[in-house]
């Protein structure tokens, strides 16, 4: 009796134990809710056929293309967005740089939210940035362009500078500005190493 409880005891210690809790080491369960390559494919409810697969994905991207766009509110005025244009050789432009572009869109509670271009022209990499917003009742709320600039503003210009970051000539950046205002922007300068 004694090597017959000896046996069980070596077979019960050495035996695998089942736990929940031990860390799974092989995943291949073959488990697939969706086949996305070979093997045949579900259109909704039914088998696809020949060629209905792409119709089908295409028809339900629409779908939730067309929900999106339904479910974006614009706000009830004219337009929401705002390009604003600068003409060549006015404020916007420096002899080391010059605004590309500056799109602003109303945001509600009474903020505007534009993304100035500001291309360098110059040789040297700019690591110093100042813009200012030219109407008089309008004031700059937030200002950045990234995690490299350091922001100071006042209520009407915003300045960027950066000791790891610039922009080579031919580059741009673009900066992020929140007024209580249509604005309209100008470089007042850029400068570098």
């Amino acid at each position: 009796m004694i090597p017959l409880l000896v046996v069980a005891t070596t077979m019960i210690v050495m035996l695998p134990t089942a736990n929940a809790l031990i860390a799974r080491d092989n995943f291949d369960d073959n488990h697939y809710t969706y086949i996305s390559l070979g093997g045949p494919k579900i259109c909704g409810d039914h088998l696809c056929k020949p060629g209905e697969w792409n119709q089908w994905i295409q028809k339900l991207m629409n779908h939730q293309l067309k929900n999106v766009k339904n479910a974006i509110v614009f706000t009830p005025y004219a337009s929401p967005i705002k390009k604003t244009a600068y003409e060549d050789g006015t404020i916007a432009k420096t002899p080391d740089g010059h605004i590309t572009q500056s799109i602003t869109e109303y945001m509600g509670n009474g903020q505007y939210t534009s993304v100035v271009s500001v291309s360098n022209d110059a040789i040297l990499k700019i690591n110093h940035i100042a813009l200012s917003q030219q109407i008089s009742n309008v004031h700059i709320v937030k200002a950045w362009i990234g995690p490299n600039w350091q922001t100071s503003k006042t209520q009407s210009e915003v300045v960027f500078d950066s000791a790891g970051a610039s922009i080579d000539q031919g580059q741009a950046v673009n900066i992020v500005i929140i007024t209580d205002g249509v604005p309209a922007f100008t470089i007042n300068s850029l400068s570098g190493m």
